[in-house]
């Protein structure tokens, strides 16, 4: 089942273009310790893979969005995502889980 990036239907505009994933996380969530009853952040397998191609990899943004398929604006604004996404989790000591789709926007 192809996985896209927006899911709305668009009548104007380029067609969105599906990420290439090369590698998918190997866990499910993160759980800090202490644990308080806040809702998790939920970070999707493109974010994902935009935080290991740039950060952990070291490519450079326009590398990444080659290798992903995509646009450099998309992929700036997944990984601009994925990186508020982690930072809060860390900070505010929050469950991060990885999914195939995006539930919320948070």
């Amino acid at each position: 089942m192809p996985w896209r990036v927006r899911k709305r239907e668009r009548k104007r505009g380029r067609p969105c273009v599906e990420p290439v994933l090369h590698s998918l996380p190997k866990f499910k969530e993160i759980i800090p310790k202490p644990v308080k009853n806040k809702k998790p952040l939920f970070i999707t397998y493109a974010e994902y893979e935009a935080l290991r191609l740039v950060d952990y990899k070291d490519m450079s943004c326009e590398e990444a969005a080659k290798k992903m398929h995509i646009s450099r604006a998309s992929f700036w604004r997944l990984l601009c995502s994925a990186r508020k996404k982690v930072a809060a989790s860390i900070v505010e000591a929050r469950v991060l889980r990885v999914l195939k789709e995006e539930i919320s926007k948070e």
